[in-house]
């Protein structure tokens, strides 16, 4: 085997920079010449712990070597590898023409982690070998555990402030269903709070804001490790991730690991794991998405839109019927539990090597 260099962003609360650091922590078990180059991106910060393993590999490797990395596409110009192997997750069913050019021109293959995501580039004519490696599931962290005694029950919410999270349909949803009962409450962990005079166009201004007069909602913007996320789930009932859309959706597959019962829309990344078996689906509509791509605007963009109504619906028979939901339980963990990163290591591998 070559050297093989991972590239992308490790100190930072936000998906990609977990699925970077848990997966650079399975292919050092498996490829002998492993390292990784860190890079500065979204939330980056300097204090966020790194485990000692990936500090010690945090390295240029000798000569010949080949890259891999989680990074944006245009960046794939400046590796230096032999080979460039993208990891690459998508989130609506058109791509920048700038991610398609950079893929076709400089990506020898490409890592997704769900077929969603798969069909989306092949469907954008980006004409490179694409592999399905399905994301994991740290078992260390989130796995079932009681939650003790609370006087309420509690819906979670863990993503970013983000339209497409689905963040202000679970509000209006949660407030249709729950205007007048107490012993109900919604937690939101966002993973940062926007900054209100520099918003983006995906990001939703006062959030905070929005949940005056509702004494059971929970806004929380503070940043806490994967642990820290892990006793959020395991203090709640039913974890609720109304996404537009996912590449893949880590926090879903986190909750069905710790066996919580979970709603959620399940139409693209999350399809690879999420179905009426094991979680509860909410209805949803396709609409444009233009205006809140990341970075650049996909032109023809779609994602689906949970029906705030349906979603309330949910919301109320999931706490009426919460014992009754058990086998949901049962078999979202039986699911979660499949699905490793030392799996996702050595599939990637088998196809460089």
């Amino acid at each position: 085997m070559d050297n093989l260099l991972y590239t992308g962003l490790f100190r930072s609360p936000v998906s990609w920079a977990k699925v970077n650091r848990e997966l650079s922590l399975a292919i050092m078990k498996y490829h002998p010449s492993f390292y990784v180059h860190e890079q500065k991106g979204f939330l980056f910060d300097k204090d966020f712990p790194l485990p000692f393993e990936i500090k010690k590999i945090n390295q240029t490797p000798p000569v010949p070597y080949d890259d891999i990395a989680f990074i944006y596409p245009p960046v794939y110009a400046k590796l230096m590898g032999k080979r460039k192997f993208a990891v690459l997750t998508v989130e609506s069913t058109s791509l920048p023409t700038s991610w398609k050019d950079a893929l076709n021109k400089y990506a020898d293959a490409i890592f997704v982690p769900s077929h969603f995501c798969r069909d989306v580039l092949m469907k954008n004519n980006v004409k490179k070998d694409i592999f399905v490696t399905r994301f994991g599931v740290n078992t260390d962290i989130f796995h079932p555990r009681p939650h003790g005694k609370r006087d309420k029950f509690r819906f979670l919410f863990v993503g970013t402030p983000h339209y497409r999270k689905g963040p202000l349909e679970l509000m209006k949803a949660f407030k249709r269903a729950f205007m007048n009962i107490d012993n109900v409450e919604l937690y939101m962990k966002f993973t940062y709070k926007p900054t209100e005079n520099a918003l983006k166009p995906w990001e939703i201004p006062g959030l905070k804001e929005k949940t005056c007069n509702s004494d059971n909602i929970i806004v929380d913007f503070s940043q806490k490790s994967d642990s820290q996320i892990a006793d959020l789930i395991a203090l709640s009932d039913v974890v609720v991730q109304p996404s537009y859309s996912e590449g893949f959706g880590l926090s879903i597959l986190e909750a069905m690991a710790m066996k919580k019962l979970v709603i959620t829309t399940s139409w693209s990344g999350e399809t690879e794991f999420a179905s009426p078996d094991n979680v509860l689906v909410v209805d949803s509509i396709r609409f444009r998405s233009d205006n809140i791509q990341y970075g650049e605007k996909a032109v023809g963009a779609y994602m689906q839109k949970p029906s705030t109504e349906h979603l309330s619906n949910l919301l109320k028979y999931s706490y009426s019927k919460y014992n009754e939901l058990y086998m949901l339980r049962e078999n979202a963990y039986v699911t979660a539990k499949q699905l490793t990163w030392d799996n996702t290591a050595k599939t990637i591998l088998s196809h460089i090597y």
